[in-house]
Order: structure tokens, then C-alpha cells, then sequence
């Protein structure tokens, strides 16, 4: 892992390259460029990559002023998210990149922070803070600090949350276009085969679900998220030595220990606010309004914990074949490798 790379000090105004894709959705595009606009660090480098939408020339042009240099590519044809991203990297001349769908916002302060964290420590070449979105009503959060073996499992880094200077693409990090839907995860993958992650305890930065940063506001279905999951982990398990899958399933059983935990304390808050419902109307309607509150984020979290045993199931059928693979161990050796394995099969039947 090469981190040790010299980077110009902040003082010396480095140039930060923006990435934004876009395809039809002026109006967010406005605002996304409007919140990079705001910024408190000023020397950026605006790339626009329009995906085979309407033309977005006019709009671009009333940037002009604001940051140094501005590269427009309006593709002809619709190529998707990842061929979106690629176009964009080739086109990025700044020391450091980043990305913004058109849906998402920076707030004011989001590159300053980042860009200052990222120059003062020398053993990193990404840094990231936290992002905001509104999920089922609910405002949530992600800012997580850096766990490589949680982002093997899932990706809870946004991709606007993140900087990272540009050696990293001379490294071979690239957008691998044959990703179905989480070319970003794979990404970030790639990111942490090369350096540390340094983490801002802070959110500065807002996810918009509502927008969603597939073209054309068009959701996934459930058989096109499979799918893409099966290419990312099909491509990364047979990269990932044993040490590696052990500590993943360890993240992973820590994490499902903790959700059942969450969603028993909420059940026991709800007993006990039921069981002291008042009689008298006001105060019970205060009551019944903390219960309901209490039930929608108990239910919440009980569909994130569902959604967290299937991709469970699914991952050990995947890393089972990736251990099974491996030719070159001895049979004692596999035997140690699958002992997570079958430790984590043993510890989630008895939640079936």
C-alpha cells in the first residue's frame, strides 16, 4: 500500500476537480451547483458530464465567474452511471477529485474540511466526513468511522461524503464499467486496496433520496440490486484472503448483535409506554404521539435488520465458494480459513 505521497500544502490554493453527472433534472443540477458554488474553498475545477440528456450548456455558462476552470461533456447518448464517471475522470486536471450527482448538496464548508484533512496527514490519501438523508420520513446518518470490513459488506460511504488525490488513479483505481448499479461501491473498494481513510466526525454533506442518482428518478428493482451484488462480490471474494473474510463476518455478527439489541430496547420502551398510557386526553395524546414515534423507528430498524440477515445469507454463500477456491491451501489450512465460516452459519440459524 503506497500512502506515502507528497502533496502540495492547502496554502498552496490546490485545485479540488468536482465531478458532477446529470442527465434531465435541471432544477436539481441547479441546486447541486449552487451548494458547490457556496463553497468556503474556492479553487475547484468543475467537470459536468451530461448523460445523453437535454443539453445543459446555458445553465454551466452562468458559473463561469465563479470557479477556475469548467469542463463541459455533453455525451449524445445515454451511457449510464459508471461510463458517466469514467468520462468524467479523464477529463479532471485538479490534485484532488470528487463527485456530486446532481441530486445531492455540499454544505458551505464540505471541501474546505475535507481538503484540509486530507493535506495535513501524509499517511492518507482519502479523507470523508458525513452525509445526511431522509429515509421512510426519518432523518439518518452516515458517518461511520473507516472499517474496511464493513465496507466489504456494505458501502456506507457516499459517494460525494469523500476526496482523494489523484496518484491514486496512476495506482490503477478506475470505474469498472461492468458494474450493474454499484460501481461507486467497487470504487471505494478499490480506494482502500491503496490507502487509509481518514474520517471527519461531522456531516457536511446531504444525500437526496427522493431524486435518486440513477437517471430519470428510475429505482433499482429488487432482481437488478441482486445482480449487481452477485458482480461485485463475484469480482472482490477471490481477492480478499481468509484474514480478510474472517474479520468481515466478525463486523458482520457485531453488527446484527447490535440491531437485535436496538430493536429489544425499543420494544421494551413501547411495553412500558403503553402499560402508562394516562387517562386523562391530553396527556394521552402526547403518549400516544411519543408510541407511534417510537413504533416507526422500531419498525425501521426491523426492516434494516432483515435486510441485513438476507445480505448475511448471501455473502456466506458467496465467500464459502471463494474459500473453496483456494487450490494452493492445505486441507488444514481451509480448515482454519472456514472456521468464521462456519461459526456465523451456526450463530444465524438460530435466528431463522
Amino acid at each position: 500500500m503506497n500512502s506515502h505521497v507528497v502533496v502540495p500544502p492547502i496554502d498552496d490554493r490546490v485545485c479540488v476537480s468536482v465531478i458532477v453527472r446529470t442527465k434531465d433534472r435541471p432544477a436539481l443540477l441547479e441546486e447541486a451547483l449552487s451548494s458547490l458554488a457556496n463553497q468556503t474553498y474556492s479553487e475547484i475545477e468543475l467537470v459536468v458530464v451530461n448523460d445523453g440528456g437535454t443539453d445543459v450548456q446555458s445553465l454551466i455558462d452562468d458559473y463561469r465567474s465563479v470557479f477556475s476552470k469548467i469542463v463541459y461533456v455533453n455525451l449524445k447518448d445515454n451511457v449510464g452511471r459508471a461510463r458517466a464517471s469514467a468520462v468524467g475522470l479523464q477529463n479532471v486536471s485538479g490534485d484532488y477529485i470528487m463527485f456530486l450527482d446532481d441530486d445531492d448538496l455540499y454544505d458551505p464548508d464540505h471541501i474546505e474540511g475535507l481538503l484540509n484533512a486530507v493535506v495535513s496527514d501524509k499517511e492518507v490519501r482519502v479523507a470523508y466526513s458525513g452525509v445526511r438523508a431522509e429515509v421512510d420520513g426519518q432523518e439518518i446518518y452516515f458517518n461511520k468511522p473507516f472499517s474496511p470490513e464493513m465496507l466489504r459488506f456494505q458501502n456506507s460511504i457516499p459517494i460525494h461524503s469523500y476526496i482523494f488525490h489523484r496518484s491514486l488513479l496512476d495506482d490503477g483505481v478506475h470505474i469498472d464499467e461492468h458494474m450493474v448499479i454499484y460501481d461507486d461501491w467497487d470504487f471505494i473498494l478499490q480506494l482502500c486496496e491503496h490507502t487509509r481513510f481518514k474520517h471527519l466526525d461531522r456531516v457536511s454533506a446531504t444525500y437526496r433520496t427522493g431524486g435518486d442518482s440513477d437517471w430519470g428518478g428510475l429505482t433499482p428493482d429488487h432482481a437488478s440490486v441482486m445482480k449487481g451484488v452477485d458482480l461485485l462480490w463475484a469480482k472482490w471474494c477471490n481477492k480478499w484472503s481468509g484474514k480478510q473474510i474472517k474479520e468481515t463476518f466478525i463486523e458482520i455478527i457485531e453488527g446484527h448483535m447490535m440491531f437485535s439489541s436496538m430493536i429489544k430496547d425499543k420494544d421494551k420502551q413501547i411495553s412500558n409506554l403503553t402499560s402508562r398510557l394516562p387517562v386523562d386526553e391530553n396527556e394521552g395524546g402526547c403518549a400516544v404521539g411519543r408510541l407511534a414515534e417510537l413504533e416507526n423507528s422500531n419498525a425501521y430498524q426491523a426492516r434494516c435488520l432483515t435486510e441485513l440477515e438476507e445480505g448475511n445469507q448471501k455473502l456466506m454463500q458467496e465467500l464459502k465458494q471463494s474459500v473453496d477456491n483456494y487450490r494452493n491451501l492445505s486441507s488444514s489450512t481451509c480448515w482454519r480459513i472456514t472456521w468464521p465460516l462456519r461459526k456465523c452459519i451456526s450463530f444465524f440459524r438460530g435466528y431463522v
